[in-house]
């Protein structure tokens, strides 16, 4: 299956360099990617199956705290704010569909990164492709089946990221 991902995220991030540490929230905005399934081994109702994805946003940030200085956006001595984040990311589950539940987990590996740039009060932060520290997590989730073509979804991903993701799917 190829299929398309279109939403809204937010997030936070932080960064210390030398004594200086800084906080980037972002406010929600659209994100999209790109991705593709398959299914590696099918038995009755127990699927395992492999999946690759490109994710990308670019959300408005909404505060910016510096050594505990908050600066919620638009402020006067902001002069730039910018968020970039991009992921790629793939992984392999196992799923069991029980009438029309559909529990699943498995591992992933990722690798996303983060570039953030704020100019304060004429001083330049900026991180330098900020990355993940973990790239192999876990997740766990499952899907509701109302209708043959209609999927509802809740995922809960850990270690390499701390997400919670609800998503609706319409198959053509």
């Amino acid at each position: 299956d190829l299929y398309g991902i279109f939403g809204i995220t937010d997030g936070s991030f932080e960064e210390t360099d030398g004594s200086t540490k800084v906080k980037y929230e972002t406010d929600t905005g659209f994100s999209w990617g790109l991705g593709a399934k398959a299914i590696l081994f099918e038995r009755e109702d127990t699927v395992v199956g492999i999946d690759g994805k490109y994710f990308s946003a670019e959300p408005d940030l909404d505060k910016i705290i510096i050594n505990g200085v908050s600066y919620n956006l638009p402020a006067g001595s902001v002069t730039e704010a910018k968020a970039e984040y991009n992921e790629y990311q793939v992984a392999v589950g196992v799923a069991q569909k029980i009438n029309m539940f559909v529990p699943y987990g498995g591992v992933k590996y990722s690798r996303a990164k983060a570039k953030l740039s704020t100019i304060v009060s004429g001083i330049k932060y900026e991180s330098d492709d900020a990355k993940n520290k973990d790239e192999v997590g876990l997740f766990v989730g499952c899907s509701i089946l109302p209708l043959k073509n209609i999927s509802l979804n809740v995922e809960g991903r850990v270690f390499d990221e701390e997400a919670l993701m609800v998503s609706g799917q319409v198959r053509f």
